[in-house]
């Protein structure tokens, strides 16, 4: 087996292992993953370990640098990406101590070290790669809608603070499951031989369960603008298919729009639904988050907030979660540690899109707008593995 395969086999393996071992699963076998206390081993996931592995080795075999070779200074944007954040991790350690900073190695780091390992795969393994991730995205928003349907959980979690019930699915906390729902569907929709209309309103219907409203009015509204240019294409020049084909489009689409109907008029789904199509104590929280920069003073807007702040966090907001990640990223560590974590987490893949299709530049749109209405990037997520993954996978090598 050549190394290429190997290498192959671990991140499929990683990506696995991401996706089904989510935070809640963790904790139910007894890993105190995101729990306080236990290991300090345990705080990072063992996806982080497997792709730290798999870079050290590619690493002492001078293979990194291979890797991006034909990618037009792709090398450059990554290099600045890891550069800040070790600068944040530094800092971090410097100012809170190990408190809260294996986050940023799962969420952030782990990602960046993945682009590198991705590049040294063959097309055809890639390929591979994507269809895997477009058909877990699938099976996850079906195991949200069998759950919010039976109002149960297949993993124990404890809903102590949601007014309504939310689907957990496979990727722990549910608006960290709308989040990567949201952003990957515009990549990999079309990624399956599963016809697009089904995903689409299988993907809808999961938003719904994980509660994700936010993630829901993107998703449609990335959804329109990737449909525009077919539907300017079809009224001008028409579409070349057989008259089978085209028959056969037209009943599947109208069989998921009745499926789709049915589901919402004759379970309870859509009562449910429209129960929270108004603004609940939750998505005013989203709002209320932005008071607590009023009550920082120019060194902590500086250098992040102060112990005192942050042990009154709850007076000023109601709640100890900041709901929004770049406020949270502001508090705990001022503008000094928020540019470089924007740059890290947004200076790659603007530059990998850039030359791609119009679905790659609305899933980076989604993930920008989703995440801004919780606060996802500023907690432990996969979602900027599988964006990373994804993209790293899609883009095009020049010759």
């Amino acid at each position: 087996m050549t190394s290429q395969n190997i290498l192959f086999r671990f991140v499929v393996l990683t990506l696995l292992v991401a996706f089904f071992f989510g935070s809640y699963f963790l904790e139910n076998i007894g890993v105190q993953y995101v729990s306080e206390g236990g290991n300090p081993v345990f705080k990072l996931h063992l996806y982080s370990y497997l792709t730290v592995i798999m870079f050290a080795t590619s690493f002492l075999n001078r293979q990194i640098r291979l890797s991006f070779s034909g990618l037009g200074g792709l090398e450059s944007y990554w290099l600045v990406s890891v550069a800040c954040i070790s600068f944040v991790v530094i800092y971090g350690l410097f100012r809170q101590g190990m408190s809260g900073m294996a986050y940023l190695v799962d969420t952030v780091l782990t990602p960046l070290l993945m682009v590198p390992l991705l590049l040294l795969l063959e097309d055809k393994q890639k390929d591979t790669i994507i269809k895997i991730l477009a058909w877990l995205v699938l099976i996850n928003s079906f195991i949200a809608i069998v759950e919010f349907s039976l109002s149960r959980s297949f993993i124990f979690v404890e809903f102590l603070s949601f007014s309504h019930f939310r689907s957990p699915a496979l990727l722990g906390h549910p608006l960290n499951n709308a989040l990567i729902t949201a952003t990957l569907a515009p990549l990999l929709m079309a990624k399956t031989r599963l016809p697009a209309p089904f995903y689409f309103f299988t993907v809808l219907l999961s938003l719904f369960a994980f509660g994700g409203r936010g993630a829901m009015g993107i998703f449609i509204l990335g959804s329109i603008v990737i449909s525009l240019p077919v539907i300017k294409r079809f009224m001008t020049h028409g579409v070349t298919m057989t008259m089978r084909k085209f028959s056969l489009y037209q009943i599947v689409f109208f069989l998921v729009l009745i499926a789709g109907g049915a589901v919402l008029v004759l379970t309870s789904i859509g009562d449910r639904i429209l129960s929270k199509l108004y603004i609940d104590n939750s998505a005013q929280a989203r709002f209320d988050v932005f008071a607590i920069l009023a009550q920082m003073d120019t060194r902590e807007w500086l250098l992040g907030a102060s112990n005192t702040l942050k042990s009154n966090l709850a007076f000023f907001i109601g709640q100890k979660t900041i709901e929004n990640y770049l406020v949270g990223w502001l508090f705990s560590f001022g503008l000094l540690g928020a540019v470089p974590l924007l740059i890290s987490v947004f200076n790659m893949p603007i530059r990998m899109v850039a030359n791609m299709p119009l679905n790659a530049k609305v899933s980076l749109m989604s993930l920008f707008l989703v995440s801004i209405t919780n606060n996802a990037l500023s907690v432990k997520t996969t979602v900027l593995l599988f964006v990373f993954t994804a993209l790293t996978c899609l883009i095009k090598r020049k010759k």
